[in-house]
């Protein structure tokens, strides 16, 4: 279990154990991750940041001390980028600008009290009151957009890029 807390130093103290913690997730581990501990655990980690090219993009006060959206490897077990506070603290334009300018491929942004399960013999599920807002590129590199909410199904399109496909 990782836990909220500064993003970047986060990233900094586990980054020497990510190898480790990737096979132990492989092996049947389950991880469990919120805010900073969910923001680490995509392809790409989502360190802070609140601008794009001298733009803001959502409100300074999620910045974690940084300008510019700021990305470095992250621990892998789940395609993307994942952001996390989304609707609550005004997060989702980062996490959309992020696949706008093709750092990542896909992007997750979940609200306040919204997780995601997933596992390797099931689709991912949303839970909880929120909604999980995935972000990808169409062919004309524009960002789509498609909220899901406990309950409903992931589209097929995000369970595709979610899976390589």
């Amino acid at each position: 279990m990782v836990g909220g807390g500064p993003t970047p130093a986060y990233h900094s103290a586990l980054r020497p154990v990510f190898a480790d913690i990737r096979r132990m997730v492989a092996s049947g581990c389950p991880y469990l991750g919120f805010s900073a501990g969910a923001m680490i655990a995509g392809d790409q980690a989502v360190l802070g940041g609140y601008q794009t090219g001298g733009v803001d993009v959502c409100p300074a006060d999620w910045s974690e001390g940084l300008n510019e959206i700021t990305l470095r490897g992250g621990l892998g077990i789940v395609p993307g980028v994942i952001e996390v506070h989304a609707a609550q603290a005004g997060t989702l334009g980062r996490a959309i600008h992020i696949v706008l300018r093709q750092q990542a491929r896909i992007a997750v942004a979940l609200d306040e009290d919204t997780a995601l399960h997933s596992s390797a013999d099931r689709a991912t599920e949303v839970l909880g009151a929120g909604r999980a807002w995935w972000i990808h590129a169409n062919e004309l590199g524009q960002a789509v957009v498609d909220p899901v909410s406990a309950g409903q199904s992931v589209p097929d399109q995000v369970q595709r890029l979610q899976h390589g496909r």
